[in-house]
């Protein structure tokens, strides 16, 4: 008969985006071939603070895959400029911008890549981003989507706080996963 497992940890948004049955291993040292766990076992190099997790097996070998270097799988960075940004994948965006930021999503990221934008300076007059979907891709929203190469607009929001959780769900496709704001899409 089949044992139950039961989450210990679980990490993510809620509802938890990954449950853990067991702990992470923490070591000393990257995991290699000769470290067979179950998939989805977590797998912390305390020295590099590098994490990995166990995705799949190919051929009887682990396939351990580099998550990056915090739990949260997302790095933060505060933008204070006033010019257009090049967006980078598994990032997480904080603008305090008085006047419209105009953003471009990368190109040729894998699936599953997630990208945060959060504008702390929403109720301004004039404040807000303009997400352009990189060269070829559309962003979808719900039952819309851009024509190829349009853009998604928060502008002269009247909230405090606005943000945007976008996920690369297909080929060329970014998806609007969650928005906390009005979000126009061109």
């Amino acid at each position: 008969m089949p044992s139950k497992i039961i989450p210990r940890q679980a990490y993510g948004r809620y509802p938890a985006l990954i449950n853990l049955a067991n702990d992470p291993i923490i070591a000393h040292r990257a995991p290699n071939a000769h470290d067979k766990w179950e998939k989805g076992q977590l797998w912390d190099d305390e020295d590099t603070n590098q994490v990995w997790m166990l995705t799949s097996y190919a051929a009887g070998v682990p396939v351990w895959t580099e998550l990056d270097n915090n739990y949260l799988g997302i790095m933060w960075t505060n933008y204070v400029g006033a010019g257009p940004l090049t967006l980078a994948v598994n990032t997480g965006y904080t603008f305090t911008n008085a006047s419209p930021v105009t953003v471009t999503l990368p190109v040729g990221p894998v699936i599953g890549s997630q990208i945060y934008l959060n504008d702390s300076n929403a109720a301004a007059a004039g404040a807000g981003l303009i997400v352009n979907a990189g060269a070829g891709q559309t962003i979808v929203y719900g039952a819309g989507a851009t024509g190829v190469g349009g853009h998604a607009d928060m502008l002269n929001l009247l909230q405090q706080t606005d943000s945007m959780w976008l996920i690369y769900t297909a080929a060329n496709t970014w998806t609007i996963f969650t928005a906390n704001g009005l979000v126009t899409l061109v």
